[in-house]
């Protein structure tokens, strides 16, 4: 059983819970239910432990207002049972900050079992970016970068947008390799919500040593 006092005392008195899925029949629905049933099921005895697994927040502040959002994996015991989004609202009482409303989603495919390996990713996304420069794979260099993507070349003047770098660089990706940097000591940077992330690294070139 869990603390049921505890997670009694997170809440504000009339908060709300609510759930938004897609129902048996296919339609959209937005499910309600009582936080003294919630509490009740936390406090009460089950053979399995209830494992809520966090794996992002997303969290603002406004003077008495706040909102985190958090993505999350549910488990039972070992199993994993489901996965979705939390999306709280609190507010910051005189005896500190209590949930006013929490509303999730609940979902069965695509459930992450363990925390992502953002860094990995990242790594992944940039060496292969690297590697497509060198192998003149213009397809995956400028599929990597968003519309608004922004290079900054070796000279003081060069500053491209996607497209027109696209447009600057089109005769180098006709031949067998564009160009061809060996990136090391790269270091990466992550915003607190986990949503943003940036870079910097040294690059072996044919120009001698460069920073991207």
């Amino acid at each position: 059983a869990g603390d049921s006092s505890m997670v009694r005392r997170a809440f504000l008195p009339g908060a709300r819970l609510q759930t938004a899925y897609t129902g048996k029949d296919g339609q959209p629905h937005l499910g309600d239910e009582a936080v003294d049933d919630f509490i009740k099921a936390i406090g009460a005895p089950h053979e399995q432990t209830y494992n809520e697994q966090i794996w992002s927040y997303d969290i603002r502040i406004d003077g008495l207002l706040a909102t985190a959002w958090t993505e999350y994996t549910f488990f039972l015991g070992d199993q994993l049972s489901h996965c979705g989004v939390n999306a709280f609202q609190l507010f910051k009482s005189s005896e500190g900050w209590k949930i006013s409303h929490i509303t999730d989603t609940r979902r069965r495919e695509g459930c992450p079992a363990s925390a992502p390996d953002e860094a990995a990713a990242i790594n992944a996304l940039l060496d292969g970016w690297h590697k497509a420069a060198a192998t003149a794979d213009e397809e995956v260099f400028f599929g990597s970068m968003t519309a608004d993507g922004i290079y900054l070349g070796t000279d003081a003047s060069e500053r491209w947008l996607r497209d027109e770098l696209r447009t600057w660089a089109k005769a180098a990706f006709e031949r067998d390799t564009a160009w061809a940097f060996s990136p090391h000591n790269r270091q990466l940077y992550f915003a607190q919500n986990g949503q943003t992330a940036w870079f910097e690294e040294q690059l072996d070139t044919w120009m001698g040593p460069c920073r991207g």
